[in-house]
């Protein structure tokens, strides 16, 4: 190629983008005008600091950008002005994003403002104004709102409940303002002192077991506990406690254990052992279902190659086929069940108040199943599919102990328990 050929390829390129450029322009514009005669002035601004950017001196944006600029602001202070007829707090909640938004749009503008326009070559300075300092104002005037309330809910009471309240209220300050007064200390505080306390009591064993089955109500006391201290979302709320933890504890400070808490103060060991509610509960029914057998005679059926047959094609040629043939087989399926269904019920009580927060009575079963199968007389196995030959090959299972089959159901009775409890947490509808 001679040098003229690569000038005019080359030139043949730049006018190919100079003219897709143009047309993005162009294209771009005309969409920013149509949103500005629609009203929609955030879309039709960016759109023209956007064009304002890659062409600084494209007069049909630098206009629409001195119209689409009053505009907003006069819109955004009918929407402020409107605003002072709310309560002070709710005004503030909508005043906070709309100066946000305000300052953002400021911003994006000082990227091309000011700039000479286009038609008179003379310098564009549209209003500019302290939307930060607005913000400053309104965010430290909500601020204090909400830490004062705290202050006011800290005085009036000390408890979870009232500590939960405040926390969420001093929350909310340091979302404004991090470091405002001392309330991320105070929101630290009651953020411990909310939460409560909940203490798995002793539950009664009314089922008739007898100790058959061993210490049922000690087995039903450690399940809850252990998922209670497990459960991640309880945690966030709860404190765990029983009289058994604070029984070793006791002991374990009388043989002078370092790690055990200090129970000397007896404020300590009152809050300690003090629990803001209590499950309690009964046992009242352990029903066994014996081992039982089942059986089912089956038959299975499968078309297969069985051998190979001679025969003649129509010109006397002698060829080979396989023969299929149909063959079955016959067998006995064996089902082992046994079961173990357990009652109790259980109370969610409020210690200071005596009030009953959930009572109800929960049922878990816990189902045992074994099968296994033998073929009948003499069967041919290859019509058996995978699944009936691995149960053919299988031992006759063996079911559990009656007293390992009590600790399953148990095990999902406790789980039925610390639903109901997750969703009573959940129901209080103030959280971290």
């Amino acid at each position: 190629m001679t040098k003229a050929k690569r000038f005019a390829s080359a030139a043949l390129i730049l006018m190919l983008l100079f003219g897709a450029a143009c047309s993005k322009t162009r294209t771009q514009y005309r969409q920013a005008a149509r949103d500005f005669r629609k009203g929609e002035l955030d879309s039709s601004f960016a759109s023209g600091v956007e064009i304002l950017n890659r062409k600084p001196n494209h007069k049909k944006s630098q206009i629409l950008l001195t119209k689409a600029w009053p505009r907003i602001l006069f819109e955004a202070d009918e929407r402020l002005r409107k605003l002072n007829s709310l309560p002070r707090e709710q005004a503030l909640e909508q005043a906070i994003p709309e100066y946000e938004h305000l300052l953002e749009q400021q911003n994006l503008l000082n990227t091309v403002h000011p700039f000479i326009s286009a038609k008179t070559g003379e310098k564009i300075e549209l209003e500019q104004r302290d939307f930060a300092q607005n913000l400053a104002t309104a965010k430290a005037e909500a601020a204090e709102i909400h830490y004062q309330r705290a202050l006011v809910t800290l005085s009036l009471n000390d408890d979870p409940d009232s500590h939960k309240k405040a926390y969420q209220e001093l929350k909310a300050v340091v979302d404004l303002i991090p470091n405002y007064k001392n309330a991320p200390e105070l929101m630290a505080r009651s953020r411990q002192s909310a939460v409560k306390r909940i203490a798995v009591g002793n539950f009664e064993d009314k089922s008739g077991s007898r100790q058959k089955y061993g210490s049922l109500i000690d087995l039903l006391s450690d399940m809850l506990i252990a998922k209670l201290i497990r459960d991640s979302e309880i945690q966030k709320h709860w404190d765990i406690v029983s009289r058994e933890d604070i029984e070793a504890l006791l002991i374990e400070q009388q043989f002078g254990n370092p790690q055990s808490p200090n129970f000397q103060d007896d404020d300590i060991l009152s809050n300690f052992l003090t629990a803001h509610e209590i499950i309690t509960g009964k046992i009242i029914q352990v029903n066994y279902v014996p081992e039982r057998t089942s059986e089912i005679d089956l038959k299975e059926t499968k078309n297969i190659i069985t051998g190979k047959e001679t025969y003649y094609t129509e010109k006397g040629k002698k060829r080979e086929r396989e023969v299929h043939s149909d063959i079955s087989c016959s067998y006995t399926k064996y089902t082992k069940t046994v079961s173990v269904r357990v009652t109790a019920t259980f109370s969610l009580i409020e210690v200071n108040t005596g009030i009953l927060k959930d009572k109800d009575t929960v049922t878990a079963e816990y189902i045992w199943t074994g099968e296994w199968a033998r073929v009948n007389n003499s069967g041919d196995e290859r019509a058996l599919s995978d699944e009936t030959l691995a149960l053919i090959r299988k031992m006759e299972p063996f079911a559990p102990e009656e007293t390992d089959l009590v600790n399953f159901a148990m095990d999902a009775l406790s789980d039925k328990i610390v639903a109901r409890f997750r969703a009573h947490v959940k129901s209080l509808g103030v959280g971290f």
